[in-house]
């Protein structure tokens, strides 16, 4: 989808299910990919994505140093939490895995938890917008850290905003784009349907997988409400029926990853 991009046809990619060429937006809303078309025109592989992915998730490290400067203003420990990212497994795992446009979410998160921290809003909205276009079900996400904002940062005025643009955003891409392009519901929606005969493994699984995101990253603990805005995709990942999305081997993680940095 990324050459047929480059070569005018935007976003278009080869169903195998539906044996037809078709908008990737009828499987997800992720159109970040389009900002890869120009570097197709320079080298047409797949080694641009991976190494664009690993550039933009490594500048992840970044933002993270950043933000321990604001807070703790010691560059020592901004060095070991940027340190700490970078050799976060589920980190890791994201870039090694394949290339997924909401693996660069983590560090648009990142980035735009900093620039509210140094009030540089329209850095921040922009970053929220980016994270925004690597996939459809992230609004919810963004919904969850403006009230974050709202109600533990006292920032009413930008938690609002923020809240509703993940709202909007949330709602319009999952069930009226993708639905507009697909011809019908969006495909995950099955993987959320009998839950009740489900909880007990949901709950067994659900408390392996938090475990084995925070106990890395267990300095997380110190700041439990953070871990509100995450809530929405940990939810997804531990109610959906496709037990990929409870793995850290994959890119399920990669809007997780973000908040125990923060």
């Amino acid at each position: 989808m990324v050459y047929n991009t480059s070569r005018g046809r935007f976003l278009e990619m080869t169903n195998p299910t539906y044996n037809k060429n078709m908008s990737r937006l009828a499987i997800h809303f992720d159109p970040i990919l389009a900002i890869f078309a120009p570097f197709y025109k320079i080298y047409p592989g797949p080694e641009t994505l991976i190494i664009g992915q690993s550039i933009i998730l490594g500048l992840g490290a970044l933002a993270v140093f950043l933000i321990s400067q604001v807070i703790l203003r010691q560059e020592l420990l901004g060095l070991l939490f940027s340190i700490s990212y970078l050799l976060y497994f589920p980190v890791q795992r994201a870039v090694l895995f394949d290339f997924h446009a909401v693996t660069l979410a983590t560090t648009f998160l990142l980035f735009a938890f900093y620039f509210n921290l140094v009030k540089k809003n329209l850095l921040y909205f922009l970053f929220i917008i980016l994270s925004l276009l690597t996939k459809e079900h992230i609004g919810l996400v963004i919904f969850m850290l403006g009230i974050y904002l709202t109600f533990v940062k006292k920032n009413r005025k930008i938690g609002i905003i923020t809240s509703i643009l993940g709202l909007i955003f949330f709602f319009a891409t999952v069930y009226i784009v993708i639905p507009y392009f697909n011809g019908g519901a969006h495909f995950a929606i099955s993987y959320f349907s009998n839950i009740g005969s489900r909880i007990n493994n949901i709950i067994a699984q659900g408390f392996l997988y938090s475990k084995i995101l925070i106990v890395p990253a267990f300095f997380s603990l110190f700041s439990p409400r953070s871990f509100l805005i995450a809530l929405p995709e940990w939810a997804i990942n531990i109610l959906s029926s496709n037990g990929n999305m409870r793995s850290i081997v994959f890119h399920y993680n990669s809007i997780i990853v973000a908040i125990p940095m923060i």
